[in-house]
C-alpha cells in the first residue's frame, strides 16, 4: 500500500505516472462490470440452458476471432488509444443490448459486442504499457511489476463490481446490473481521451497491411524460440477461458441463490488481482511447471467436489494461477518480438486460442446439459495435462 501511495504522490512530477494514469483509471472502469457475476442466472431467466450457454460462449469466441488480429494490427499501425476507446464503446453496447434482452435471440447481439470488446482490449493494454515504459525510461526492466499492478487494479474492480452486481440482482433485478455497466463503460471511453499514445510502435506503418499481418503471424509461429512457449500459452489461455466462462454453471447445478453468485463471483473475478500480484514469481520454468501441477490437481478436485465453497476455492486456485501464467508467459513472449508486432502477436495467440475454444465450448455445454457439469469439467483436466507435457518437453530441450 505504501508503494502505491508513494507512486501516486510522485505522479505530479513523474511523466510516466501522468501518462499511465488515464490507462489505469480506464482499466478499472472497464473491469467494473456489474453483470459478470450474475450473467448465467440472467441467461437462464430469458430461456437459456447449459447447451445454449455453451453455444453463446462459442459465439463470443467467434466474434472475438473476427476482430482479434485486425484489432491487434490496427493497434500497431493506427492508434492503441483509439482501439482501447473502441473497446470501451463495445462494452457499452454489449451492456445496452443485454439490458434490453428478453430472449436468447437479442442476447446474441450483446454477445457479439462483448466479443468485439474482448478482442479490442486483449493485448492492447499490455503493449501500451510496454512501449510507454520504453519511450519514457529507455528500458522495460519494470514491465512485469507495472503490468502486475495494472491487472491487480482490474481485479479489484471485478471484485467490487461482482459483489455490487449480486446485491443489485437481489435487491432490484438481474437486468439492472447491465444498465449500471453502461455508465462505467461510457466513463472509461471518456477517460481514455486524456491518454497520450506512444509513437514507438508506428515505425512500420509504411508496410502494407497484409504484409504486416503476415509478419505478425510469422513472428509468433515461425520463431523456434517460441514453439513450446506458444503451446503452453494456448493451454493456459483455454484453462483460464473455460474457468472464467463456465464457473457459474457449478453454482446453478448446486442451486445457489443470486446473492451467493455475487459473493462467489467476487472471489473468482478476484483472481485477476491475485494473479497479477503473484505474476513475478513465475519467471522460472520450474515454477511454471509447479503452477500447472497445482492446477491439474485442482481441476481433478472440481470433477468430484460436492461442496459449493470447496468448488469456489478450487476455481480460485485455477483462476489465479492460470491468469498469472498468462501474464508471465506473455511477458516472456514480448522479449522475443520487435515493437511493431507486440500488440498483434498477443492478438494472434488469443485468436488461435479462441478458435480452439469454439468447439470446446460447444462440447462443454453439451456434456454439462446431457450428463453433468462435473463430467464437462474433466475437459479442463485434459487441457492442463497437455500443458504439463508441453512444459516438460520444453524443459528437456534446454
Amino acid at each position: 500500500m505504501y508503494s502505491i501511495t508513494l507512486w501516486y504522490n510522485n505522479g505530479v512530477k513523474n511523466p510516466l505516472v501522468r501518462r499511465l494514469a488515464p490507462l489505469f483509471i480506464a482499466k478499472f472502469l472497464l473491469c467494473f462490470v456489474f453483470w459478470y457475476s450474475i450473467e448465467k442466472l440472467f441467461m437462464y431467466s430469458i430461456g437459456f440452458n447449459d447447451a445454449s450457454i455453451g453455444l453463446m460462449a462459442a459465439i463470443y469466441a467467434v466474434m472475438s476471432v473476427f476482430m482479434e488480429v485486425p484489432s491487434g494490427v490496427l493497434a500497431d499501425r493506427w492508434s492503441r488509444k483509439g482501439v482501447m476507446i473502441l473497446s470501451a464503446l463495445s462494452m457499452l453496447l454489449s451492456s445496452y443490448f443485454g439490458w434490453i434482452s428478453n430472449d436468447p435471440s437479442l442476447y446474441v447481439v450483446s454477445a457479439a459486442f462483448w466479443g468485439f470488446f474482448d478482442a479490442l482490449a486483449s493485448g492492447t493494454g499490455s503493449a501500451m504499457i510496454y512501449d510507454l515504459l520504453k519511450e519514457e525510461q529507455g528500458h522495460t526492466r519494470n514491465y512485469d511489476k507495472i503490468l502486475g499492478r495494472f491487472e491487480m487494479l482490474g481485479g479489484i474492480a471485478l471484485i467490487i463490481s461482482a459483489l455490487l452486481g449480486g446485491w443489485l440482482a437481489s435487491a432490484t433485478s438481474l437486468r439492472s446490473a447491465f444498465f449500471a455497466t453502461i455508465i462505467t463503460a461510457g466513463l472509461a471511453a471518456v477517460i481514455l481521451l486524456f491518454y497520450r499514445d506512444t509513437t514507438i510502435h508506428k515505425q512500420s506503418t509504411d508496410a502494407k497491411l497484409i504484409e504486416h499481418t503476415k509478419g505478425t503471424f510469422a513472428a509468433v509461429f515461425k520463431n523456434p524460440d517460441l514453439a513450446w512457449l506458444v503451446v503452453v500459452m494456448l493451454v493456459v489461455f483455454l484453462v483460464q477461458k473455460m474457468n472464467g466462462e463456465f464457473y457459474q454453471l457449478w453454482y446453478a447445478a448446486l442451486s445457489m441463490p443470486a446473492a451467493l453468485f455475487g459473493i462467489a463471483g467476487a472471489i473468482i473475478t478476484g483472481t485477476y488481482s491475485s494473479g497479477g500480484a503473484i505474476v513475478r514469481f513465475f519467471a522460472t520454468r520450474r515454477r511454471v511447471l509447479l503452477a500447472l501441477a497445482v492446477c491439474f490437481i485442482s481441476a481433478i478436485g472440481m470433477t468430484i467436489s460436492p461442496s459449493f465453497w470447496l468448488t469456489v476455492g478450487l476455481q480460485f486456485v485455477i483462476g489465479t494461477l492460470s491468469f498469472a501464467l498468462v501474464l508471465a508467459l506473455t511477458s516472456k513472449m514480448q522479449h522475443y518480438l520487435p515493437s511493431k508486432y507486440r500488440a498483434g502477436a498477443g492478438s494472434v495467440i488469443n485468436t488461435v486460442g479462441r478458435l480452439i475454444f469454439i468447439p470446446c465450448a460447444l462440447l462443454f455445454g453439451f456434456l454439462s446439459n446431457t450428463m453433468s457439469i462435473f463430467v464437462a469439467g474433466s475437459m479442463t483436466v485434459v487441457f492442463i495435462g497437455i500443458g504439463l507435457f508441453a512444459e516438460f518437453h520444453a524443459r528437456s530441450e534446454k
